[in-house]
């Protein structure tokens, strides 16, 4: 499996990923655990280190099969798991963009939680929120990167400009460990390349 290092930190991923929308069951005729975490042992066994999952799909579903596959495996040092923040969920089965430090921080924690591990390799915005703005966003991933919970930043679903800004935050230039900011940038300018849709 060829591998590469996410630009700007020292994390080591398999250029292929393993995408798990669909094992969160929603929008998807439901889910078979079971096979999902074959499925996700089948992929490290062949090398896939990289794991992506999100808490909106199947609100919260995906990232716990994720979980208990990887506890699993105890393999949790060898992989490269990839989350992402800011939608939130309501009753009626809908989501709604939130990129609020405080939703950030409690999905945070729910991930940890459901994921059944100290840290998140690469937390991403899911996707832009044009009611708050991008410093309080950036500004919080930044403390939890400085904090030990996450290892890099990224976004998801920003356009190359938005990705850019995000990245450019003014706090990036102040922060105390340096991968913090090439992480954000190295990660904002891979926006700029193809990506799969998970």
């Amino acid at each position: 499996m060829e591998t590469l290092t996410l630009p700007g930190t020292d994390i080591v991923t398999s250029r292929i990923g393993l995408g798990t929308w669909a094992m969160g069951g929603r929008m998807w005729g439901g889910t078979d655990d079971p096979n999902a975490i074959r499925t996700i042992h089948a992929a490290i066994d062949r090398g896939v280190n990289l794991i992506d999952t999100a808490p909106a799909y199947g609100f919260g579903h995906s990232e716990e099969v994720v979980g208990k596959a990887v506890a699993q495996s105890d393999q949790r040092d060898k992989l490269v798991l990839a989350t992402k923040a800011g939608l939130e969920w309501y009753d009626d089965d809908t989501l709604a963009r939130n990129a609020t430090a405080k939703r950030l921080e409690k999905e945070l924690d729910d991930s940890l939680r459901r994921l059944r591990t100290d840290h998140i390799d690469l937390y991403q915005i899911h996707w832009p929120d044009p009611l708050v703005d991008l410093e309080e966003t950036a500004t919080a991933m930044a403390r939890f990167h400085r904090a030990g919970k996450i290892r890099a930043i990224g976004v998801s679903n920003f356009s190359p400009s938005s990705a850019t800004s995000f990245a450019a935050r003014r706090h990036c230039t102040r922060c105390n460990r340096p991968t913090t900011c090439s992480s954000v940038i190295s990660t904002a300018r891979s926006c700029l390349t193809p990506r799969t849709t998970t």
